[in-house]
């Protein structure tokens, strides 16, 4: 009886692993490094606001990085990683900010230079500087890249929705002379691209890469473009709800954005 018994758990151990094992190699393939995207860390953000989050919640996640062990490394490392074929070692992270806020220089900054973590900011260069000082400013923008820490890419001229702009005139002014606006004000290579909205189409995406970018950021990609494409990588949008370490754990475990794509109708 005792030797029935045995022989059924190892049955049934084997019936479990020749089931899931094909799930488990699976879900494994479709891990992909997170890129976390921010716009703003506000003294006391409004929970409302999708694209808010608080300072005290971005210090917590970036010591939960550093206590959990990821590898925090810049866009520009990682597009490198993906153009070559490389495959990307789990708990790697790359952080991003959208816009150019003016509390990504007084309140992320020096959270970042705390921990040592490298980040790439989307700036819109008709917003740098803006009289009201919501944005950043040169000079903030000077000190920041001097850090080694801090790279700047391209939001365009002025953040319109690309997809909206009929004018080929118009796209190459916003993605092509943004590119060497940026290059001649901060005296160093503009490589990085962020779609306004996370929007974009072929004709977009194409135009970004013959401007001479070696990568850029969308969000939702969906799964009809390939992971390896260095001109949509996608991103994590980190929502307020993050500021629960479970669920930020999750956001960053790199299988997240296979669950959610699942959810997108194509």
């Amino acid at each position: 009886m005792k030797k029935n018994k045995i022989s059924l758990v190892k049955f049934c151990i084997i019936v479990f692993f020749v089931i899931a094992a094909p799930t488990i190699v699976f879900v494994r393939s479709q891990y992909v490094a997170p890129v976390l995207m921010y716009h703003y860390v506000p003294l006391n953000a409004n929970y409302g606001d999708r694209l808010s989050i608080q300072k005290d919640v971005f210090e917590r996640q970036m010591k939960f990085l550093k206590e959990n062990r990821f590898t925090v490394i810049s866009l520009d490392e990682l597009a490198g990683l993906i153009k070559m074929g490389k495959k990307i070692p789990p708990k790697t992270v790359a952080i991003t900010f959208d816009d150019g806020a003016k509390d990504n220089y007084l309140n992320a900054f020096p959270i970042l230079k705390k921990y040592g973590f490298p980040a790439t900011i989307f700036l819109v260069y008709n917003e740098v500087d803006r009289s009201d000082n919501s944005r950043l400013s040169w000079n903030n923008i000077e000190e920041m890249q001097g850090s080694g820490l801090i790279t700047f890419g391209s939001h365009t001229f002025s953040h319109k929705i690309l997809k909206d702009i009929s004018s080929e005139e118009e796209l190459q002014h916003e993605i092509r002379d943004s590119k060497n606006a940026f290059e001649q004000r901060l005296g160093r290579e503009v490589s990085l691209f962020s779609y306004p909205n996370g929007r974009f189409n072929l004709h977009i995406r194409n135009i970004v890469e013959s401007a001479g970018y070696k990568a850029a950021v969308a969000v939702k990609t969906g799964r009809n473009h390939s992971a390896r494409d260095v001109y949509l990588i996608k991103r994590l949008r980190v929502s307020p709800s993050s500021g629960n370490m479970v669920v930020f754990g999750f956001d960053i475990s790199g299988y997240y954005a296979f669950f959610k794509d699942s959810k997108i109708k194509k």
